[in-house]
């Protein structure tokens, strides 16, 4: 930390080079000694500045931040967590949330000419740098607005510091390592379009629902008497209309129930391809938050089923806001998936890039200065770099788990992560808590196999009356007809709505007349490419909406309406 040459200081240093040169070639003296005093000049500000580093390595400028009342998070991880599930006072992707910063100075001495850059997550788009002048012994509060493009976990890490002296000719550069977590959650205000529906204020074993289905059997009201058709039971037959029309007539009944409605969401890698917020995993989050939401409002119950090449998670169907929320924190926590099988960095890699994290955040070095000998047994904890520093695995797992314990303790959720030893399980759950980005495997993978995985698992209970699956159908290949089976089975029992986003519809339009030409060839090479699974989920009497990015998930909603009203899917015995 001390004082390098600005822009400016750079240019007058060149200049005084130039003088003394030019000077000395020429034999000019006086334009060599004006090149002299420039350098002194220089110099006597660089010695007139260097206090100032001296002051910032004591600490004597503090920094802090926060989010104000009304979007005020928890603590946690160090840093702090929104509350409040999509109602007033919570962050949500789309909507500028305020941040404020307090600089604090307690050194006799005045920093002027401060530029302080947050340093965050991508999905994190900040107005600008934030500048001022802090007189001494005083503090100074700014504020600037954040965004947030994509529901998730994300984390502000630090601010970059460059404080300039009074003249612009030097400039020190400082990091203040200060993390703040800030859980943003989906866009909620697609229910809008849903008609109002009555709160449930009962118990749920009490409740007996809002959905008016159709049953084989003794109970319930009556809904019409119609002709007998052929598999009616006997005992549903009305003797007294029977005799009075002079034919066989049935009555037909129906009761109030509780659904049951399962989300199935696709994690792959070809609906993450985009920026944050425009990306078709963002809008399958949304479609799943406001039918979660929805159902929620209904007193019904809801499930999720999140899948890659293997189910990733499952949130079991309940009712209630407690588990809303439950749901709301998977589906954010699909932004930042560490699994081992599901990423692309190798545990050298891994190392390399949290060893890095707690150097700059934590001033934590796990590096070893030289290799141990040959026969050393401590190899047996030592971890290769992609640029080939050495890391000791058992010191930082040793403070991984120090830091993991504390935020398991402060109420975090998504503690688990999938890898080979619990050392790396460790260190991927280090790396979801602070917001360190892991690269997701690139490629379609075998998403076949965990989308059939992820059919079967959601038609197995009885009681699941609609199906919703939100994927691309990207990358299904030769196992198709994998799907196709385990569809017919959903399909047997329950009522399926699949809901597939275009990829071409989530890109942004170019501007070049060229590159809309070439993107419109790219598009009609996708559509025949979609259209193929398309028919075949069709042909089984599946209906299959493409969206695309401007379209609002209402329109999902109304169709989801339809279907919780249908006489005949998953029907009680």
């Amino acid at each position: 930390m001390r004082p390098s040459l600005s822009r400016a200081g750079r240019y007058c240093a060149w200049i005084a080079f130039g003088f003394v040169a030019a000077g000395s070639l020429r034999g000019l003296w006086p334009l060599v000694a004006l090149g002299a005093i420039l350098c002194a000049a220089l110099g006597v500000a660089y010695l007139w500045f260097f206090p100032t580093a001296i002051l910032l390595r004591q600490r004597r400028l503090e920094m802090a931040w926060w989010v104000p009342t009304g979007a005020e998070p928890e603590r946690g991880d160090g840093g702090t967590r929104g509350e409040g599930a999509g109602l007033g006072g919570a962050l949500l992707a789309g909507r500028p949330f305020p941040l404020r910063v307090l600089l604090r100075n307690r050194s006799p001495r005045a920093f002027g000419d401060a530029t302080l850059t947050p340093i965050a997550s991508p999905a994190l788009g900040l107005a600008g740098p934030l500048r001022a002048r802090v007189p001494r012994l005083s503090a100074i509060e700014l504020g600037t607005e954040v965004t947030a493009h994509a529901a998730g976990t994300w984390h502000l890490h630090g601010a970059q510091l460059a404080l300039g002296d009074r003249f612009g000719l030097f400039v020190i550069h400082a990091y203040f390592p200060n993390p703040l977590g800030c859980k943003v959650f989906p866009r909620l205000s697609a229910t809008s379009a849903l008609p109002a529906l009555t709160r449930r204020t009962a118990a749920l074993h009490e409740r007996a629902g809002q959905h008016r289905l159709r049953l084989r059997g003794l109970g319930g009201e009556l809904r019409e008497i119609r002709d007998h058709a052929h598999g009616d039971p006997f005992k549903q037959i009305a003797w007294k209309a029977t005799a009075r029309t002079r034919r066989l007539m049935v009555r037909e009944l129906e009761r109030d129930v509780v659904m049951t409605h399962q989300l199935l969401l696709d994690v792959s890698p070809t609906m993450r391809g985009g920026e944050y917020g425009r990306a078709k995993l963002d809008y399958g989050i949304e479609v799943c938050a406001a039918l979660a939401r929805a159902a929620g409002e209904s007193g019904d119950r809801v499930g999720l089923v999140t899948f890659d090449s293997r189910i990733f998670d499952q949130v079991k169907a309940k009712s209630g806001r407690p588990h809303e929320r439950r749901l709301l924190e998977h589906l954010m926590e699909l932004r930042q998936i560490v699994d081992e099988d599901l990423t692309d960095p190798t545990d050298g890699e891994l190392c390399a890039l949290v060893a890095r994290y707690l150097r700059h955040q934590e001033g934590i070095d796990i590096r070893l200065p030289a290799p141990p000998e040959l026969d050393d047994p401590r190899w047996a904890d030592v971890v290769t770099g992609p640029s080939g520093d050495l890391f000791d695995l058992e010191a930082l797992d040793r403070v991984v788990t120090v830091f993991t314990a504390a935020a398991r303790d402060a109420g975090s959720f998504g503690s688990r992560a999938y890898a080979a030893t619990p050392a790396m399980s460790r260190l991927r759950r280090f790396c979801r808590q602070r917001g360190i980005e892991i690269p997701y495997r690139r490629g379609p993978g075998r998403k076949a196999l965990g989308l059939t995985e992820a059919l079967v698992l959601a038609a197995r209970p009885r009681g699941s009356q609609v199906l919703l699956l939100v994927s691309d159908l990207e990358g299904l290949g030769d196992r198709i007809d994998g799907v196709l089976r385990a569809t017919r089975l959903a399909i047997t029992r329950h009522r399926l709505l699949v809901i597939v986003p275009f990829a071409p519809a989530f890109a942004e339009v170019p501007d070049d007349v060229h590159a809309r030409r070439v993107a419109a060839i790219l598009a009609q090479a996708e559509r025949r490419a979609l259209e193929g699974p398309r028919r075949a989920i069709e042909s089984l009497g599946v209906p299959v909406l493409v969206v695309g990015r401007e379209d609002l998930p209402q329109v999902v909603l109304r169709r989801w309406e339809h279907l919780r009203g249908a006489r005949r899917g998953g029907l009680a015995a």
